[in-house]
């Protein structure tokens, strides 16, 4: 190969890679809530760089959810918080049957990780609903004599189809909404 096609092609992988190693942090899937029950919830959400992430919760209490810090669940393991993957996983437990929850991710970037002692993070980032309205959820409970449910299927592509669908639909009245193969982006 010659030396100046090889010179050229090393100069654009650089530029490659570093446009790669640019690229924002951010949260690229998520939060959803799963596994719910009358005393806790699991909270999923994924991230394009390994984080150490976080879940602030408390219950409704009318005020800016963001006024004051809010108490902190980690995923952990014996102890041991994890901070090394894209995947956030994290479990609440001890909330109360049939209460409103507020809540919001966090994830700070994990930049380095030479030990446990030496970890250099990089931002800290936030759900996207970071307006003083947080995310919500109400535990269920067994007071409750019904649920509401709302599951999509196989829209594929066809969103103003699925808009068509919802128009009439007050989101907020129904316990479950599950979206199956549907670009759920292309719709809100």
């Amino acid at each position: 190969m010659n030396l100046k096609y090889l010179l050229i092609f090393c100069v654009f992988l650089v530029f490659d890679l570093a446009a790669i190693s640019q690229e924002s942090f951010k949260i690229t899937h998520g939060p959803y809530i799963c596994d719910m029950s009358e005393t806790g919830v699991t909270i999923i959400w994924t991230t394009n760089n390994k984080a150490l992430s976080w879940v602030e919760i408390a219950p409704d209490d009318g005020t800016s959810f963001y006024s004051y810090e809010r108490p902190r669940y980690f995923d952990s393991e014996f102890g041991k918080i994890r901070a090394t993957s894209t995947l956030h996983k994290i479990r609440v437990n001890n909330l109360k049957p049939g209460i409103t929850y507020r809540y919001a991710i966090f994830s700070k970037e994990v930049l380095k990780w030479e030990n446990d002692k030496r970890i250099l993070y990089g931002m800290t980032i936030v759900n996207y609903k970071y307006n003083g309205n947080a995310l919500a959820f109400k535990t269920f409970s067994s007071e409750d004599d019904s649920v509401s449910f709302l599951i999509f299927n196989d829209i594929h592509g066809r969103a103003q189809f699925m808009k068509d669908l919802c128009k009439n639909i007050y989101f907020n009245n129904i316990d479950i909404f599950q979206c199956y193969h549907t670009d759920i982006k292309k719709i809100q």
